[in-house]
């Protein structure tokens, strides 16, 4: 059964204290993501220099698209 989730645009003022792993000047852009009953799961940052996705701002993996990146997550959280 798919989980329905939300991704919000988290203020660029908010970077700083949201990323771990990435300098907020090579982020295209950081998303917060939230489960079916409301709590934030994490966030996803797009790099701006291979603009692959990147969960809670740690460049160890990236995926090739947000919808794989948000899956994983989410799994993560299980």
């Amino acid at each position: 059964m798919d989980e329905t989730i939300k991704v919000r645009p988290i203020q660029k003022t908010d970077w700083d204290a949201t990323l771990k792993g990435f300098p907020s000047d090579r982020v295209e852009q950081l998303l917060a993501v939230y489960g079916n009953d409301g709590e934030l799961v994490g966030a996803i940052c797009e790099s701006a220099i291979d603009h692959k996705y990147y969960i809670n701002g740690q460049p160890d993996n990236g995926y090739a698209s947000l919808q794989a990146a948000a899956t994983a997550l989410l799994q993560s959280q299980n």
